[in-house]
């Protein structure tokens, strides 16, 4: 699947309404996601799929909840187990790191010298195929193409870039 080919216009499904109805929009996903309960971790090799020029990677401190939870130690101070896959069963309070950023792709663990990579998968979400807030933007590879301004506040964890002109 190629992204920059997939038609954004809404679909309608087969019960009258419309696929992703029972989403909600990506736009009211709350702060700090990635500490909230159904949070989705795969560990990776290594970043080369999953790294882009705007990937937000975190390095939570040790001994913080997310550290610990990633690691999967049997008892505190054991050697970390790591693994594959891991969703969160609770929210988890936020310490040190990660309460600096709102939103990461990827967090980082340190192994004794040897980076471990999680990848964050975020809860599934919509975006709104029409917007009253029209922003011209240039994306990633010079393109330019109109957002709305919340939707890239949203998914930047931050204030987006500035803006070309307003439409």
């Amino acid at each position: 699947i190629e992204p920059d080919d997939r038609d954004f216009l809404p679909k309608i499904d087969l019960h009258d309404g419309y696929i992703g109805d029972s989403y909600p929009l990506c736009v009211d996903l709350p702060v700090r996601s990635f500490l909230r309960r159904g949070g989705r971790y795969t560990r990776r090799v290594s970043l080369g799929d999953v790294v882009h020029s705007d990937t937000t990677v975190l390095e939570p401190d040790v001994g913080s909840p997310l550290h610990a939870t990633l690691c999967a130690a049997a008892v505190e101070g054991a050697a970390c187990t790591f693994p594959s896959q891991l969703t969160l069963d609770s929210n988890l309070a936020c310490s040190g790191a990660d309460c600096s950023v709102n939103r990461i792709d990827v967090a980082k663990l340190m192994d004794g010298g040897v980076a471990v990579w999680f990848e964050f998968q975020p809860p599934p979400c919509v975006e709104l195929a029409f917007f009253s807030d029209g922003t011209l933007f240039s994306g990633e590879q010079g393109v330019q193409q109109c957002a709305s301004r919340a939707v890239l506040d949203a998914a930047l964890g931050r204030q987006a870039p500035a803006v070309l002109n307003n439409p």
